[in-house]
Protein backbone atom coordinates (compact mmCIF):
# COMPACT_ATOMS: atom_id res chain seq x y z
CA UNK A 1 0.00 0.00 0.00
CA UNK A 2 1.75 3.26 -0.73
CA UNK A 3 -0.74 6.24 0.13
CA UNK A 4 1.79 8.78 -1.04
CA UNK A 5 4.00 7.85 -4.47
CA UNK A 6 6.73 10.55 -2.72
CA UNK A 7 7.66 13.59 -1.02
CA UNK A 8 9.93 16.42 -2.03
CA UNK A 9 9.57 18.85 1.54
CA UNK A 10 6.23 19.85 2.38
CA UNK A 11 4.71 18.64 -1.05
CA UNK A 12 3.10 14.75 -1.38
CA UNK A 13 2.23 13.54 -4.22
CA UNK A 14 -0.61 11.31 -3.47
CA UNK A 15 -0.99 7.68 -5.61
CA UNK A 16 -4.25 8.22 -6.11
CA UNK A 17 -4.72 11.56 -7.57
CA UNK A 18 -1.46 10.73 -9.64
CA UNK A 19 -3.45 7.36 -11.35
CA UNK A 20 -6.36 9.71 -12.13
CA UNK A 21 -3.47 11.87 -14.20
CA UNK A 22 -2.39 8.92 -15.71
CA UNK A 23 -5.99 8.16 -16.52
CA UNK A 24 -6.65 10.98 -17.97
CA UNK A 25 -3.39 11.14 -19.94
CA UNK A 26 -3.82 7.81 -21.30
CA UNK A 27 -7.60 8.71 -22.74
CA UNK A 28 -6.00 11.82 -23.95
CA UNK A 29 -3.12 10.37 -25.54
CA UNK A 30 -5.46 7.45 -27.56
CA UNK A 31 -8.22 9.70 -28.04
CA UNK A 32 -6.19 12.21 -29.94
CA UNK A 33 -4.54 9.25 -32.41
CA UNK A 34 -8.18 7.76 -32.76
CA UNK A 35 -9.52 11.20 -33.79
CA UNK A 36 -6.80 11.20 -36.47
CA UNK A 37 -8.11 7.77 -37.75
CA UNK A 38 -11.83 9.27 -37.99
CA UNK A 39 -10.84 12.28 -40.06
CA UNK A 40 -11.85 14.37 -36.82
CA UNK A 41 -10.21 17.38 -35.47
CA UNK A 42 -7.37 16.33 -33.34
CA UNK A 43 -7.82 19.02 -30.57
CA UNK A 44 -11.43 18.41 -29.13
CA UNK A 45 -9.66 15.35 -27.48
CA UNK A 46 -8.14 17.63 -25.12
CA UNK A 47 -11.74 19.55 -24.43
CA UNK A 48 -13.41 16.67 -24.43
CA UNK A 49 -11.01 15.04 -21.37
CA UNK A 50 -11.32 18.66 -19.81
CA UNK A 51 -14.94 19.22 -19.80
CA UNK A 52 -15.37 15.10 -18.55
CA UNK A 53 -13.15 16.03 -16.20
CA UNK A 54 -14.62 18.97 -14.58
CA UNK A 55 -17.28 17.65 -15.09
CA UNK A 56 -16.84 14.35 -13.31
CA UNK A 57 -15.62 15.68 -10.41
CA UNK A 58 -18.28 18.02 -9.87
CA UNK A 59 -20.82 14.99 -10.43
CA UNK A 60 -18.33 12.69 -7.95
CA UNK A 61 -18.80 15.35 -5.72
CA UNK A 62 -22.27 15.59 -5.73
CA UNK A 63 -23.23 11.76 -5.54
CA UNK A 64 -20.75 11.44 -1.91
CA UNK A 65 -22.30 14.69 -0.27
CA UNK A 66 -25.82 12.75 -1.00
CA UNK A 67 -24.83 9.27 -0.13
CA UNK A 68 -23.53 11.07 3.05
CA UNK A 69 -25.85 13.84 3.79
CA UNK A 70 -25.60 14.13 7.23
CA UNK A 71 -21.90 14.37 7.17
CA UNK A 72 -22.32 16.92 4.24
CA UNK A 73 -24.81 19.36 7.10
CA UNK A 74 -22.59 19.02 9.89
CA UNK A 75 -19.32 20.27 7.74
CA UNK A 76 -20.11 21.13 4.19
CA UNK A 77 -17.00 22.93 3.45
CA UNK A 78 -15.07 20.26 4.51
CA UNK A 79 -16.87 17.89 2.39
CA UNK A 80 -16.72 20.31 -0.71
CA UNK A 81 -12.86 21.19 -0.51
CA UNK A 82 -11.68 17.33 0.43
CA UNK A 83 -9.59 15.30 -1.62
CA UNK A 84 -12.15 12.81 -0.62
CA UNK A 85 -15.32 11.43 -2.41
CA UNK A 86 -14.44 11.24 -5.89
CA UNK A 87 -17.16 8.66 -6.37
CA UNK A 88 -16.97 7.25 -10.21
CA UNK A 89 -20.38 6.89 -10.60
CA UNK A 90 -21.26 10.27 -9.93
CA UNK A 91 -18.46 11.53 -11.99
CA UNK A 92 -20.02 9.38 -14.86
CA UNK A 93 -22.75 11.37 -15.02
CA UNK A 94 -21.18 14.69 -14.43
CA UNK A 95 -19.05 14.10 -17.03
CA UNK A 96 -21.50 12.97 -19.28
CA UNK A 97 -23.67 15.74 -18.98
CA UNK A 98 -20.67 18.14 -19.77
CA UNK A 99 -19.27 16.23 -22.09
CA UNK A 100 -22.58 16.14 -23.84
CA UNK A 101 -23.34 19.94 -23.93
CA UNK A 102 -19.61 20.34 -25.11
CA UNK A 103 -20.51 18.16 -28.38
CA UNK A 104 -24.14 19.98 -28.76
CA UNK A 105 -22.45 22.99 -29.22
CA UNK A 106 -20.12 22.19 -31.55
CA UNK A 107 -22.51 20.50 -33.72
CA UNK A 108 -21.76 17.13 -33.57
CA UNK A 109 -23.89 13.88 -33.83
CA UNK A 110 -24.21 12.74 -30.17
CA UNK A 111 -24.68 9.08 -30.51
CA UNK A 112 -21.17 8.77 -32.95
CA UNK A 113 -19.29 10.61 -30.15
CA UNK A 114 -21.05 8.51 -27.59
CA UNK A 115 -19.50 5.48 -29.28
CA UNK A 116 -16.22 7.13 -30.07
CA UNK A 117 -15.61 7.87 -26.21
CA UNK A 118 -16.88 4.53 -24.48
CA UNK A 119 -14.03 2.48 -24.71
CA UNK A 120 -12.20 5.49 -22.59
CA UNK A 121 -14.50 5.98 -20.20
CA UNK A 122 -13.83 1.85 -18.77
CA UNK A 123 -10.34 2.05 -19.10
CA UNK A 124 -10.10 5.28 -17.17
CA UNK A 125 -11.82 3.63 -14.72
CA UNK A 126 -9.61 0.80 -14.74
CA UNK A 127 -6.91 2.77 -14.58
CA UNK A 128 -8.22 4.94 -11.31
CA UNK A 129 -9.02 1.46 -9.55
CA UNK A 130 -5.39 0.66 -9.09
CA UNK A 131 -4.85 4.08 -7.30
CA UNK A 132 -7.96 2.84 -4.70
CA UNK A 133 -5.69 -0.03 -4.30
CA UNK A 134 -2.70 1.80 -3.46
CA UNK A 135 -4.23 3.94 -0.67
CA UNK A 136 -6.42 1.35 0.21
CA UNK A 137 -9.42 1.84 -0.41
CA UNK A 138 -12.88 0.48 -1.45
CA UNK A 139 -11.78 -3.04 -0.39
CA UNK A 140 -14.02 -5.67 -0.03
CA UNK A 141 -15.55 -7.90 2.55
CA UNK A 142 -13.29 -10.33 4.42
CA UNK A 143 -12.10 -13.52 2.62
CA UNK A 144 -10.03 -16.52 3.11
CA UNK A 145 -8.91 -16.89 -0.62
CA UNK A 146 -4.91 -16.95 -0.79
CA UNK A 147 -4.96 -13.41 -2.49
CA UNK A 148 -7.08 -11.99 0.23
CA UNK A 149 -5.06 -8.70 1.43
CA UNK A 150 -4.79 -6.54 4.27
CA UNK A 151 -4.45 -2.51 4.42
CA UNK A 152 -3.42 -1.66 7.43
CA UNK A 153 -3.20 2.13 6.76
CA UNK A 154 -6.07 1.64 4.22
CA UNK A 155 -9.07 4.18 4.53
CA UNK A 156 -10.53 2.79 6.72
CA UNK A 157 -7.96 0.43 7.43
CA UNK A 158 -8.09 -3.10 8.09
CA UNK A 159 -5.77 -6.04 9.44
CA UNK A 160 -7.50 -8.46 8.13
CA UNK A 161 -7.70 -10.10 4.93
CA UNK A 162 -9.80 -8.95 2.37
CA UNK A 163 -10.84 -9.21 -1.29
CA UNK A 164 -8.73 -6.42 -3.44
CA UNK A 165 -11.62 -5.82 -5.07
CA UNK A 166 -9.81 -2.82 -7.01
CA UNK A 167 -7.59 -5.15 -8.82
CA UNK A 168 -10.77 -7.22 -9.91
CA UNK A 169 -12.73 -4.21 -11.23
CA UNK A 170 -8.84 -3.04 -13.03
CA UNK A 171 -9.08 -6.21 -14.90
CA UNK A 172 -12.90 -6.49 -15.98
CA UNK A 173 -11.88 -2.90 -16.89
CA UNK A 174 -8.75 -3.94 -19.44
CA UNK A 175 -11.71 -6.58 -20.37
CA UNK A 176 -14.59 -4.48 -21.29
CA UNK A 177 -11.83 -1.83 -22.88
CA UNK A 178 -10.29 -4.44 -25.08
CA UNK A 179 -13.47 -5.84 -26.26
CA UNK A 180 -14.75 -1.95 -27.32
CA UNK A 181 -11.45 -1.24 -28.76
CA UNK A 182 -11.85 -4.68 -30.97
CA UNK A 183 -15.50 -3.63 -31.46
CA UNK A 184 -15.59 -0.15 -32.69
CA UNK A 185 -14.18 -0.83 -36.08
CA UNK A 186 -17.06 -2.56 -36.95
CA UNK A 187 -20.09 -1.78 -38.59
CA UNK A 188 -22.91 -1.08 -36.05
CA UNK A 189 -25.73 1.23 -35.51
CA UNK A 190 -24.33 4.54 -34.19
CA UNK A 191 -24.61 4.18 -29.88
CA UNK A 192 -24.84 0.69 -29.89
CA UNK A 193 -20.97 0.69 -28.54
CA UNK A 194 -21.83 2.97 -26.08
CA UNK A 195 -25.23 0.98 -24.98
CA UNK A 196 -22.58 -2.21 -24.80
CA UNK A 197 -20.46 -0.37 -22.75
CA UNK A 198 -23.22 0.53 -20.01
CA UNK A 199 -24.40 -2.82 -19.85
CA UNK A 200 -20.96 -4.31 -19.66
CA UNK A 201 -20.04 -2.08 -17.23
CA UNK A 202 -23.25 -2.05 -15.35
CA UNK A 203 -22.90 -5.58 -14.93
CA UNK A 204 -19.47 -5.39 -13.58
CA UNK A 205 -20.01 -3.25 -10.56
CA UNK A 206 -23.18 -4.99 -9.48
CA UNK A 207 -21.41 -7.89 -9.18
CA UNK A 208 -18.71 -6.16 -7.58
CA UNK A 209 -21.09 -4.54 -4.93
CA UNK A 210 -21.88 -8.06 -3.52
CA UNK A 211 -18.81 -8.53 -1.95
CA UNK A 212 -18.10 -5.15 -1.15
CA UNK A 213 -18.76 -2.70 2.29
CA UNK A 214 -21.45 -0.28 1.30
CA UNK A 215 -24.50 0.46 2.51
CA UNK A 216 -27.80 -1.11 1.25
CA UNK A 217 -30.58 0.73 0.79
CA UNK A 218 -33.70 -0.39 -1.35
CA UNK A 219 -34.33 -4.08 -1.78
CA UNK A 220 -30.58 -5.25 0.19
CA UNK A 221 -29.17 -3.44 -2.74
CA UNK A 222 -26.46 -0.52 -2.49
CA UNK A 223 -26.75 2.62 -4.32
CA UNK A 224 -24.41 1.74 -6.39
CA UNK A 225 -26.18 -1.23 -7.69
CA UNK A 226 -29.33 0.64 -7.97
CA UNK A 227 -27.35 3.04 -10.18
CA UNK A 228 -25.80 0.35 -12.33
CA UNK A 229 -29.05 -1.62 -13.07
CA UNK A 230 -30.03 1.58 -14.56
CA UNK A 231 -27.06 1.70 -16.65
CA UNK A 232 -28.04 -1.73 -17.89
CA UNK A 233 -31.82 -1.30 -18.34
CA UNK A 234 -30.73 1.89 -20.27
CA UNK A 235 -27.61 0.11 -22.90
CA UNK A 236 -30.23 -2.71 -23.22
CA UNK A 237 -33.37 -0.39 -24.18
CA UNK A 238 -31.03 1.39 -26.92
CA UNK A 239 -29.51 -1.87 -28.23
CA UNK A 240 -33.31 -2.77 -28.85
CA UNK A 241 -33.81 0.56 -30.26
CA UNK A 242 -31.00 0.73 -32.55
CA UNK A 243 -31.32 -2.85 -33.84
CA UNK A 244 -35.27 -2.06 -34.59
CA UNK A 245 -34.18 0.91 -36.67
CA UNK A 246 -30.99 -0.99 -38.24
CA UNK A 247 -33.82 -3.41 -39.66
CA UNK A 248 -34.71 -1.25 -42.35
CA UNK A 249 -31.17 0.12 -42.84
CA UNK A 250 -28.70 -2.54 -43.10
CA UNK A 251 -29.75 -4.59 -46.13
CA UNK A 252 -29.11 -1.28 -48.31
CA UNK A 253 -25.95 0.03 -46.06
CA UNK A 254 -23.38 -2.54 -46.12
CA UNK A 255 -20.31 -1.61 -47.79
CA UNK A 256 -18.06 -5.65 -48.75
CA UNK A 257 -14.46 -6.21 -49.80
CA UNK A 258 -14.48 -9.72 -51.71
CA UNK A 259 -11.77 -11.41 -53.10
CA UNK A 260 -11.20 -12.67 -56.69
CA UNK A 261 -12.60 -15.37 -56.12
CA UNK A 262 -16.10 -14.12 -53.88
CA UNK A 263 -14.42 -14.81 -50.12
CA UNK A 264 -15.59 -12.08 -48.13
CA UNK A 265 -12.77 -10.38 -46.44
CA UNK A 266 -14.48 -7.60 -44.75
CA UNK A 267 -17.93 -5.75 -44.24
CA UNK A 268 -18.51 -2.23 -42.98
CA UNK A 269 -21.24 0.45 -42.59
CA UNK A 270 -24.55 0.27 -41.43
CA UNK A 271 -26.52 3.09 -40.19
CA UNK A 272 -24.62 6.20 -37.82
CA UNK A 273 -24.32 9.29 -38.92
CA UNK A 274 -20.46 9.94 -38.77
CA UNK A 275 -17.26 7.77 -39.03
CA UNK A 276 -17.54 4.69 -41.16
CA UNK A 277 -21.01 4.18 -41.04
CA UNK A 278 -23.58 5.45 -43.54
CA UNK A 279 -27.28 4.86 -43.85
CA UNK A 280 -28.01 4.91 -47.77
CA UNK A 281 -24.85 4.01 -49.68
CA UNK A 282 -25.91 5.03 -53.39
CA UNK A 283 -22.57 4.49 -55.31
CA UNK A 284 -19.26 4.47 -55.52
CA UNK A 285 -15.79 3.82 -56.99
CA UNK A 286 -12.49 2.41 -56.60
CA UNK A 287 -9.09 2.51 -58.59
CA UNK A 288 -6.09 0.41 -58.45
CA UNK A 289 -3.62 1.35 -55.86
CA UNK A 290 -6.25 4.12 -55.02
CA UNK A 291 -8.53 4.39 -51.95
CA UNK A 292 -12.64 3.76 -51.93
CA UNK A 293 -14.81 6.61 -52.34
CA UNK A 294 -19.01 6.57 -51.14
CA UNK A 295 -21.51 8.32 -51.54
CA UNK A 296 -24.23 8.59 -48.50
CA UNK A 297 -27.90 9.90 -50.31
CA UNK A 298 -28.99 10.78 -47.14
CA UNK A 299 -26.54 12.04 -45.06
CA UNK A 300 -25.42 14.24 -48.20
CA UNK A 301 -21.66 12.87 -47.79
CA UNK A 302 -18.33 11.22 -49.51
CA UNK A 303 -17.21 8.86 -47.68
CA UNK A 304 -13.20 8.00 -48.02
CA UNK A 305 -12.12 4.15 -46.96
CA UNK A 306 -8.50 2.72 -47.45
CA UNK A 307 -8.51 -0.71 -49.43
CA UNK A 308 -9.20 -2.22 -46.48
CA UNK A 309 -12.06 -0.13 -45.63
CA UNK A 310 -10.64 1.34 -42.93
CA UNK A 311 -12.26 5.06 -42.66
CA UNK A 312 -10.17 7.89 -43.84
CA UNK A 313 -11.95 11.08 -43.96
CA UNK A 314 -15.48 12.45 -45.43
CA UNK A 315 -16.67 15.65 -47.47
CA UNK A 316 -20.11 16.95 -46.32
CA UNK A 317 -21.27 17.63 -49.88
CA UNK A 318 -24.41 19.53 -49.10
CA UNK A 319 -22.15 22.47 -47.15
CA UNK A 320 -19.36 22.20 -49.21
CA UNK A 321 -18.60 25.37 -51.63
CA UNK A 322 -21.17 24.22 -54.78
CA UNK A 323 -23.63 22.49 -52.19
CA UNK A 324 -24.99 19.04 -53.65
CA UNK A 325 -28.15 17.32 -51.74
CA UNK A 326 -29.13 13.32 -52.23
CA UNK A 327 -25.83 12.33 -54.48
CA UNK A 328 -26.74 9.75 -56.52
CA UNK A 329 -23.49 8.91 -58.58
CA UNK A 330 -19.82 9.26 -58.12
CA UNK A 331 -16.69 8.62 -60.73
CA UNK A 332 -13.24 9.28 -60.45
CA UNK A 333 -10.38 10.10 -63.03
CA UNK A 334 -7.21 9.94 -63.45
CA UNK A 335 -5.85 12.92 -61.51
CA UNK A 336 -7.69 11.49 -58.72
CA UNK A 337 -10.79 14.29 -59.36
CA UNK A 338 -14.40 12.79 -58.50
CA UNK A 339 -17.08 13.64 -60.29
CA UNK A 340 -20.60 13.62 -58.47
CA UNK A 341 -23.89 13.63 -59.78
CA UNK A 342 -27.32 14.69 -57.52
CA UNK A 343 -30.55 13.23 -58.54
CA UNK A 344 -32.19 16.37 -57.46
CA UNK A 345 -29.99 18.57 -59.34
CA UNK A 346 -29.85 19.19 -63.30
CA UNK A 347 -25.92 19.44 -62.97
CA UNK A 348 -22.23 17.49 -62.48
CA UNK A 349 -19.96 18.67 -59.95
CA UNK A 350 -15.75 18.23 -60.51
CA UNK A 351 -14.57 18.09 -56.99
CA UNK A 352 -10.98 17.85 -55.32
CA UNK A 353 -10.36 15.28 -52.48
CA UNK A 354 -10.49 17.98 -50.28
CA UNK A 355 -13.93 19.45 -50.98
CA UNK A 356 -13.09 22.13 -53.14
CA UNK A 357 -14.99 22.67 -56.51
CA UNK A 358 -12.84 23.05 -59.54
CA UNK A 359 -16.01 22.68 -62.42
CA UNK A 360 -19.46 22.45 -62.66
CA UNK A 361 -20.97 21.31 -65.77
CA UNK A 362 -24.60 21.66 -66.27
CA UNK A 363 -27.44 24.23 -65.01
CA UNK A 364 -29.43 26.75 -66.94
CA UNK A 365 -25.94 28.23 -68.34
CA UNK A 366 -26.33 24.92 -70.68
CA UNK A 367 -29.52 25.81 -72.62
CA UNK A 368 -30.42 23.24 -75.25
CA UNK A 369 -27.64 21.10 -73.79
CA UNK A 370 -28.41 20.77 -70.50
CA UNK A 371 -29.33 16.79 -68.96
CA UNK A 372 -31.91 16.36 -67.00
CA UNK A 373 -31.96 14.49 -63.83
CA UNK A 374 -28.60 12.06 -63.83
CA UNK A 375 -28.43 8.68 -62.92
CA UNK A 376 -24.75 7.64 -63.70
CA UNK A 377 -21.29 9.02 -64.27
CA UNK A 378 -18.30 7.58 -65.75
CA UNK A 379 -15.07 8.82 -66.88
CA UNK A 380 -13.29 7.25 -69.84
CA UNK A 381 -9.64 6.76 -70.54
CA UNK A 382 -9.28 10.10 -72.46
CA UNK A 383 -10.61 11.79 -68.78
CA UNK A 384 -13.46 12.36 -70.88
CA UNK A 385 -16.87 12.17 -68.20
CA UNK A 386 -20.03 10.39 -69.43
CA UNK A 387 -23.20 11.38 -67.84
CA UNK A 388 -26.77 9.28 -68.58
CA UNK A 389 -29.77 11.67 -67.35
CA UNK A 390 -33.47 9.99 -67.30
CA UNK A 391 -34.26 10.79 -70.60
CA UNK A 392 -31.49 7.97 -72.02
CA UNK A 393 -29.50 11.10 -73.02
CA UNK A 394 -25.55 10.43 -73.15
CA UNK A 395 -23.54 13.46 -72.73
CA UNK A 396 -19.55 13.05 -73.10
CA UNK A 397 -17.86 16.56 -71.79
CA UNK A 398 -14.50 17.15 -70.90
CA UNK A 399 -13.39 18.09 -67.36
CA UNK A 400 -13.93 21.90 -67.36
CA UNK A 401 -17.48 20.68 -68.83
CA UNK A 402 -17.23 21.55 -72.21
CA UNK A 403 -19.37 19.27 -74.72
CA UNK A 404 -18.16 17.14 -76.48
CA UNK A 405 -21.03 15.02 -78.10
CA UNK A 406 -24.17 13.59 -77.08
CA UNK A 407 -26.06 10.66 -77.79
CA UNK A 408 -29.85 9.47 -77.80
CA UNK A 409 -29.99 5.79 -76.31
CA UNK A 410 -32.02 3.53 -77.89
CA UNK A 411 -33.22 1.49 -74.45
CA UNK A 412 -33.51 2.69 -71.18
CA UNK A 413 -29.90 2.35 -69.53
CA UNK A 414 -29.03 3.04 -65.68
CA UNK A 415 -25.15 2.23 -65.70
CA UNK A 416 -22.35 3.17 -67.68
CA UNK A 417 -18.04 2.43 -67.61
CA UNK A 418 -15.34 3.82 -69.06
CA UNK A 419 -14.00 0.95 -71.83
CA UNK A 420 -11.04 2.85 -73.75
CA UNK A 421 -12.39 5.92 -75.51
CA UNK A 422 -15.93 4.46 -75.57
CA UNK A 423 -19.33 3.43 -73.44
CA UNK A 424 -20.48 0.49 -71.76
CA UNK A 425 -24.16 1.15 -71.19
CA UNK A 426 -25.85 -1.08 -68.68
CA UNK A 427 -29.57 -1.98 -67.93
CA UNK A 428 -31.19 -3.15 -65.37
CA UNK A 429 -32.38 -5.84 -67.38
CA UNK A 430 -29.13 -6.78 -68.72
CA UNK A 431 -28.50 -5.76 -71.74
CA UNK A 432 -25.28 -3.64 -73.11
CA UNK A 433 -24.46 -1.58 -75.28
CA UNK A 434 -21.01 -0.06 -76.54
CA UNK A 435 -21.59 3.80 -77.64
CA UNK A 436 -18.99 5.65 -78.93
CA UNK A 437 -18.98 9.02 -80.62
CA UNK A 438 -19.84 7.90 -84.00
CA UNK A 439 -22.49 4.47 -83.25
CA UNK A 440 -23.87 1.99 -80.35
CA UNK A 441 -24.23 -1.63 -80.54
CA UNK A 442 -25.52 -3.82 -78.48
CA UNK A 443 -23.11 -6.25 -76.83
CA UNK A 444 -23.75 -9.82 -77.73
CA UNK A 445 -25.05 -12.34 -74.65
CA UNK A 446 -23.78 -15.59 -74.62
CA UNK A 447 -27.15 -16.56 -72.26
CA UNK A 448 -29.36 -13.72 -70.60
CA UNK A 449 -28.63 -13.07 -67.38
CA UNK A 450 -31.47 -14.46 -64.89
CA UNK A 451 -31.25 -11.43 -62.50
CA UNK A 452 -31.97 -8.07 -61.93
CA UNK A 453 -28.68 -5.99 -62.59
CA UNK A 454 -28.36 -3.58 -59.65
CA UNK A 455 -24.75 -2.10 -60.85
CA UNK A 456 -21.74 -2.86 -62.92
CA UNK A 457 -17.55 -2.47 -62.91
CA UNK A 458 -14.89 -2.70 -65.32
CA UNK A 459 -11.98 -4.29 -65.28
CA UNK A 460 -9.72 -3.68 -68.04
CA UNK A 461 -11.85 -6.66 -70.00
CA UNK A 462 -13.04 -7.66 -67.39
CA UNK A 463 -16.88 -6.87 -66.60
CA UNK A 464 -18.23 -7.50 -62.94
CA UNK A 465 -21.64 -7.76 -62.78
CA UNK A 466 -24.21 -7.01 -59.24
CA UNK A 467 -27.16 -8.52 -59.23
CA UNK A 468 -30.23 -7.83 -56.58
CA UNK A 469 -29.64 -10.12 -53.64
CA UNK A 470 -25.74 -9.57 -54.12
CA UNK A 471 -25.22 -12.32 -56.86
CA UNK A 472 -21.85 -11.19 -58.91
CA UNK A 473 -21.23 -12.01 -62.43
CA UNK A 474 -17.96 -11.74 -64.11
CA UNK A 475 -18.28 -11.32 -67.97
CA UNK A 476 -15.19 -11.03 -70.84
CA UNK A 477 -15.44 -8.23 -73.35
CA UNK A 478 -13.95 -9.42 -76.91
CA UNK A 479 -14.25 -7.08 -79.77
CA UNK A 480 -14.16 -8.24 -83.33
CA UNK A 481 -11.70 -7.21 -85.84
Amino acid sequence: MIPYLFEIGPVKIPSYGFMLMVAFMTDYFLLTRELKRLGKDPDMAGDLVFWAAIGGIVGSKIYYMMENYQAFMADPLSMIFSGSGLVFLGGLAGGTIAVTLYIRKKGEPWLVWTDIIAPFLILGYAIGRIGCFLVGDDYGVATDLPWGMTFPKGAPPTFSPVHPTQMYETLAGVGIFALLWNLRTWGRPAGSLFALYLMLAGTERFLIEFIRTNDKYLFGLSGAQIISTLMFVIGAFLIIKLGKTSDHDSARSLLARLSHDGRHIRTVGGWGESGELFTAGTDLTASHGLDILLLDSDTHRLIRFDRQLNFLNEIDLHNSEYGSEFPAAVARNRAGEVVVASDTDDRVTLINLGGDVLSVMGDDKYGEDRFGHVTAVAVNDRNEIGVIDEGRLLVVMNRSGRLLWRRQLETQSSFIEGVGESWLIGSSSGGFTLVDRDSQTAVAEVQPLPITVADMAVDGERVFILGEGGVIFTASLTFDE
